[in-house]
């Protein structure tokens, strides 16, 4: 008898369970969103990323495409297709989403990190972030970084030609692959970040570089070699300074391997 009436109990506490369950369910798929959370995180690697994108941008966009997250109930609202989208804003590196159980839907979003200003020949402008990604210039948010001119064909990304592939194919091939992999290395060291002020395209696709400190050119050449390049130039700022001679040169040649030829005044 007593084993007929714990089979019993254990059936309904179990019976309950699964009801509670599914009532819990129930519950949460028919409640209403009640409060959208956007979380922007600017830093990246390390480094504070200027601001391209705002809350509002990313709250207008969804609203844009989604009519509206909040008031939705929670079953329709697909986080995967939250994060595509989200995805699709040329400033976000990366977007992840997930709804809590008191009925919140949070978004996370990682921008972009911009190293470099370009500017083609035709005037056209648009930034190369630190993964060698292609990102619009945006009017009334300025990024304080490294800026290229000079000899640079306009590719037109942001028209016909809006497409990864385009942009991936340009950048393996052209002279924004080298104009990136310079402006690369320029970000990764601490005192040629502060220094380089100006990158410039010649017309035999070599580099030039205007300094902040001293009345200088730089003359670097092509995007081979670039580590011993900086190498060298670090060499030359730092017996320049023991010697008091940085205002002495007006270039300050690292095209040739093992050597710097400088131009007195």
């Amino acid at each position: 008898m007593k084993k007929v009436l714990k089979i019993v109990l254990w059936s309904i506490t179990v019976s309950v369970f699964i009801a509670a369950l599914v009532f819990a369910r129930f519950y949460y798929n028919n409640k209403a969103c009640d409060k959208l959370t956007i979380n922007i995180d600017y830093d990246s690697q390390g480094a504070k990323s200027d601001v391209f994108l705002t809350y509002e941008d990313v709250r207008q966009f969804i609203s844009n495409q989604f009519d509206s997250i909040e008031g939705q109930p929670m079953s329709l609202i697909n986080i995967e297709l939250l994060e595509l989208k989200t995805k699709e804003i040329p400033y976000v590196l990366t977007a992840d989403a997930y709804k809590s159980i008191s009925g919140e839907v949070v978004l996370n979003i990682k921008q972009r990190r911009a190293i470099i200003l370009v500017i083609d020949r035709s005037g056209f402008a648009y930034y190369i972030d630190e993964s060698g990604d292609i990102i619009p210039k945006r009017m009334g948010f300025p990024a304080d970084v490294l800026v290229c001119n000079g000899r640079i064909p306009a590719f037109k990304f942001y028209g016909k030609n809006d497409n990864k592939t385009f942009k991936d194919s340009i950048m393996m091939n052209t002279i924004l692959g080298d104009i990136y992999k310079v402006a690369k290395a320029i970000d990764a060291d601490a005192f040629l970040k502060k220094e380089i002020a100006q990158l410039y395209v010649n017309r035999k696709s070599e580099f030039e570089m205007i300094p902040l400190v001293g009345r200088h050119r730089i003359v670097f050449g092509t995007a081979e070699n670039i580590s011993q390049k900086f190498d060298n130039l670090l060499l030359f700022y730092q017996k320049a300074k023991d010697y008091d001679a940085w205002g002495k040169y007006k270039t300050v040649n690292l095209k040739y391997k093992d050597q710097i030829v400088c131009t007195k005044k």
